[in-house]
């Protein structure tokens, strides 16, 4: 009887062993020596703000070029095809194509420079022109076909593919409606790589390993709220506009669940625990780890109270394609699920008698 009962506590104490202790970012820090790989709170808050950084320039930058929308107007430009209409005189109405010289040619007056005028700016100018030729002449213009001035839609879209840019300064969220918005699968932020020179570009991007990734845009940045008016980015002849699809995140350490869970638009710190089935018993709640990656293998970790935000409406985390949830254990607590995982043990193993089977 003593035999068993010892084999019964040996083999209770096998099981325990397998119970894995996950240790938190501090702890390893400190068996490294503090030489992690893995920066801490302040270098993830400045990465963040880096990015943030970086829209705020491109849209210093966009609206010095561009102006404010209210006045803005669409510079012709190569390959697009102007409609010409001279009242009284129907043989000069004519589809004209802007050459890539930058010209149209009109019956009557030839060649005449149109390239980087708006409609209203050519007719003036044709005016003049064929005011030589006729007397007071009456002349429509319209654009039937725009080809000099185009942005790139890829991703999770419905329609993907390449759009004019009909006004100049047209803003993102108009072509992502003309592209027939997100598709299920997109993620919550839209990347814009901006047409640029490349020092511009080197200025206002990151790299991600050896590609270049552009500027990140929070969807919900972009349509607004009640407490906020919509982000209006405008774009320019050359951009490509990015929405990845929404990926997934890893959920470790003391869940009921732990693996990769796909990334909702939405998806928050306290929605992955949940998505993975709640904590474990022995789960450091108050020290929940959120671990990114910032590009250039470049990675941070920012702590999280969950249990504040879950009870006193503390400040979620959004999560991002790639992010890691940790949730390290307690060792008070693990050190007594321990114990009841052994007494656990020794209960299944003796039977209704109290003698063991």
């Amino acid at each position: 009887m003593r035999v068993r009962t010892l084999a019964v506590i040996f083999l209770s104490l096998g099981l325990t062993a397998c119970l894995r202790y996950v240790p938190s970012r501090t702890e390893i820090e400190q068996k490294k020596g503090g030489n992690g790989e893995i920066a801490g709170a302040e270098q993830f808050e400045a990465m963040e703000l880096q990015r943030q950084a970086q829209l705020e320039q491109l849209m210093k930058q966009r609206l010095a070029n561009v102006g404010t929308l209210s006045d803005l107007g669409y510079k012709i430009g190569h390959g697009d095809v102007v409609s010409i209409e001279v009242f009284g005189l129907p043989e000069l109405t004519a589809d004209l194509e802007v050459s890539p010289a930058g010209t149209i040619a009109p019956a009557l007056v030839g060649e005449v420079h149109a390239a980087g005028l708006t409609l209203a700016e050519l007719k003036t100018k044709l005016s003049r022109t064929f005011g030589t030729y006729v007397k007071n002449p009456e002349i429509r213009l319209s654009m039937k076909s725009y080809q000099a001035h185009k942005v790139s839609v890829i991703g999770a879209v419905q329609k993907a593919g390449v759009y004019p840019l009909k006004q100049l300064g047209r803003s993102l969220t108009d072509l992502l409606s003309e592209a027939g918005g997100r598709t299920d699968a997109a993620g919550s932020r839209v990347v814009l790589i901006p047409a640029s020179s490349p020092t511009q570009v080197a200025q206002m991007t990151i790299t991600h390993g050896d590609q270049l990734r552009g500027i990140e845009i929070d969807i919900d940045d972009l349509f607004g709220g009640l407490d906020r008016a919509p982000l209006v980015v405008p774009l320019l002849s050359g951009d490509t506009i990015v929405l990845p699809e929404a990926g997934t995140v890893e959920v470790d350490g003391e869940v009921a669940k732990p693996g990769s869970y796909k990334l909702s638009s939405r998806l928050s710190a306290l929605g992955a625990v949940a998505s993975a089935g709640g904590f474990s018993y022995s789960a450091d709640v108050n020290n929940v780890e959120i671990i990114r990656e910032f590009g250039g293998g470049k990675k941070a970790a920012m702590p999280l109270d969950l249990e504040q935000v879950a009870l006193n409406g503390k400040n979620d985390i959004r999560l991002r394609n790639g992010d890691v949830v940790r949730v390290p254990s307690h060792s008070g607590r693990f050190a007594r699920r321990q114990v009841v995982e052994v007494l656990n043990s020794i209960f299944r193993g003796v039977g209704m008698n109290g003698r063991v089977n």
